[in-house]
């Protein structure tokens, strides 16, 4: 029997599927977007130490890549999105049970090698926050 990685949290799981408008070309990083579908997953927001957490382990296992301000899912990035199945509150469950799997071949972490989260700064993650509630509140 193989043993199950546990690399991922729920809250890293719930990251990549709030990535769920980008495909393998790398487009601009909306952080209102990627919360919206957070909150529409969860029905909750992100703290910023969850984001910042998902992003680094989801670049480090070679789920996404991010150049300046774009992002873009890797093959293996589509490859999970698209066989994580289920009804919109179990999604993230699955995936995270699906990051998690043994049979999934993640690249291996040679050292914690800086990412590239300028994105996630404090100020842009608070900006954010303001254009995602301004469009809830007025849509």
């Amino acid at each position: 029997m193989t043993e199950k990685n546990n690399y991922f949290e729920w809250s890293d799981a719930w990251v990549f599927l709030s990535l769920s408008n980008y495909d393998n070309e790398f487009k601009p990083i909306e952080l209102s977007n990627i919360i919206g579908i957070g909150d529409m997953l969860n029905h909750a927001i992100f703290v910023p130490d969850e984001l910042r957490q998902g992003f680094r382990k989801l670049i480090l296992k070679g789920l996404i890549e991010i150049r300046g301000n774009e992002i873009r899912l890797t093959n293996l990035g589509i490859e999970v999105k698209t066989k994580t199945k289920g009804g919109l509150f179990s999604q993230v469950d699955n995936c995270l049970k699906r990051l998690n799997s043994p049979r999934l071949k993640l690249m291996e972490i040679v050292r914690e090698a800086e990412t590239p989260l300028d994105f996630l700064s404090d100020a842009s993650i608070e900006e954010g926050y303001k254009k995602y509630k301004t469009v809830a509140n007025n849509g």
